[in-house]
């Protein structure tokens, strides 16, 4: 006997993230690959998504959270950003729109320009700096990092961005975003069954 399948459909609304904005500095970020057995985790920035035009523009890539506004919340997770941590950037062209997603699978289709960042690029206490300079396209940054699990083999990542540009009169506008992934591994409950370990992911 033929067993029947009915099919359905439904309309679903995505609800897409959006950049952190203060005044002309805009950003936003996802982590998109965790590598348990390399301990890394590949983090894709957008910096000035809205194609703003942006004075003296430097982005932040910072081995912890950061606020909205780019300073530095230390204690709650962490990466390991320094001289060894992969870090490609890809210029968008005026007639190239970003996903929507803030995930690139195929980032041949942007402008790799990452050799312009050499000596554009510097790192200090667990944070990498590159002097973008005055820009009016969007980028992306593809951070590949590592991080250390705790003692009891769980996670607590956390990789944070910035971007920070200044005004017409000189004063710095400063945004934030952070990404974090937590894992527990909760052996409670009443049935004698062990709960599989659970990976919370979050992006603001």
């Amino acid at each position: 006997m033929l067993q029947q399948v009915k099919e359905t459909s439904q309309n679903v609304t995505v609800d897409y993230q959006d950049p952190m904005v203060h005044g002309d500095s805009n950003i936003q970020s996802i982590f998109t690959k965790l590598d348990e057995d390399k301990q890394t985790i590949e983090q894709q920035i957008y910096v000035n998504p809205l194609k703003k035009s942006a004075t003296n523009t430097k982005v932040d890539i910072a081995g912890s959270q950061v606020d909205d506004y780019g300073n530095i919340k230390l204690g709650n997770g962490s990466t390991i950003i320094d001289q060894n941590t992969e870090i490609k950037v890809y210029k968008v062209n005026s007639d190239q729109q970003l996903p929507q997603s803030n995930r690139i699978y195929d980032f041949s289709q942007y402008e790799d320009v990452t050799s312009q960042f050499d000596n554009k690029k510097s790192f200090s206490n667990n944070v990498a700096t590159l002097d973008f300079g005055d820009i009016n396209s969007a980028y992306i940054i593809k951070v590949v990092s590592k991080y250390t699990p705790t003692s009891d083999g769980e996670l607590d990542i956390a990789q944070g961005t910035s971007m920070r540009t200044t005004d017409k009169y000189g004063y710095y506008n400063y945004a934030g975003y952070s990404n974090f992934i937590v894992t527990s591994n909760d052996t409670g409950g009443g049935d004698g069954t062990v709960k599989p370990e659970e990976k919370v992911i979050q992006n603001w």
